[in-house]
């Protein structure tokens, strides 16, 4: 279970990175996304993603896309982020989405929150779907889509109603479904999997963290979005700035690294959290087709360098898988 305390910063680092397209669609039957507790019926076009937790449309760069946290994050989320208009707009705004109507819509999994709002990407501007179920796992759905793609708010609601929820997978059913390959090394183990292809690595043998002290390691490749090309630092310190926690973090040390078996850039430096003087490493990779696959590690200053082995075995043992 992630803990509870982190799941805004998940939440952020997940959506920020699917620009994603989306075209009005007839919907197909049911199909269950690998790696999750959901069924649902994707848009006519739309094949499931073997780059994370959906699916998309490979001609236009559309997608649909699941995020699950553990159960108990629904108390906090819900609440947080769908609670009320007003307080949907404020904690989205935080991630540059804009919120302009929130309904409750009836489905076979009980009243379902459904926000709708829109997001500028690249220059475009976004219609943007989200909502929020209770089961097994928690389960965030979001749909996107350019203003001028003719998706409307019934469409959505039919895919919203075609959501079931079955039961959560192991840990490790989780982990083969990534699209590489990564080993724990002690004092860190898995502890979640998030929209189907980023790893979260915890020390310690709890999951919920309120006071902040627990070391975390993500990997994640690109979600979506074209190639980063040869912008690797801007690109690097972007993802940096807009992670939650880590906008005022300091680069200290940065150079080239070798990561997923592909060039790229390592920064390290410092930030505080709550009052915690705390230590980041991130990398940086730019793999074959022009995206990247990003390692972001955060400690206690205190407990950073005792760390250090274990997040670098970590790293050097993340493989891209080969894709069908």
């Amino acid at each position: 279970m992630t803990s509870l305390r982190r799941l805004p910063t998940l939440i952020a680092f997940a959506l920020a990175l699917l620009p994603a397209l989306l075209q009005p669609a007839v919907a197909k039957e049911p199909a269950a996304i690998p790696g999750t507790t959901v069924t649902l019926a994707p848009p006519d076009g739309f094949t499931p993603s073997t780059q994370f937790s959906g699916f998309e449309n490979k001609e236009s760069g559309a997608s649909v896309l699941v995020i699950e946290f553990p159960p108990e994050a629904y108390d906090q989320i819900a609440p947080t982020l769908f609670g009320t208009l007003e307080r949907a707009r404020t904690e989205f705004a935080k991630r540059q989405i804009k919120v302009e109507t929130r309904s409750e819509v009836d489905t076979p999994n009980g009243k379902i929150v459904l926000l709708k709002g829109e997001q500028v990407a690249n220059g475009e501007t976004y219609e943007k779907w989200m909502a929020l179920f209770k089961g097994s796992k928690t389960v965030m759905l979001t749909v996107q889509a350019p203003e001028d793609a003719g998706l409307d708010d019934e469409q959505v609601v039919a895919l919203i109603k075609s959501i079931k929820l079955g039961p959560a997978q192991s840990i490790a059913e989780r982990v083969a479904t990534l699209p590489y390959r990564i080993e724990a090394a002690e004092p860190f183990r898995v502890a979640d999997i998030l929209a189907g292809n980023t790893v979260l690595l915890v020390v310690g043998p709890q999951n919920v963290d309120p006071s902040g002290n627990m070391p975390i390691l993500l990997v994640s490749p690109q979600l979506g979005g074209g190639p980063i090309g040869d912008k690797v630092e801007a690109a690097a310190e972007a993802l940096l700035k807009g992670t939650v926690g880590l906008q005022e973090g300091k680069i200290e040390k940065r150079g080239p690294v070798t990561f997923a078996g592909a060039k790229g850039l390592s920064f390290e430096g410092s930030f505080e959290e709550k009052g915690l003087k705390k230590r980041f490493l991130q990398y940086l990779a730019v793999l074959p087709d022009g995206k990247f696959i990003r390692l972001l590690a955060t400690a206690k200053a205190d407990a950073f360098d005792g760390l250090r082995p274990a997040i670098e075995k970590t790293a050097a043992s993340v493989a891209l898988k080969a894709m069908p």
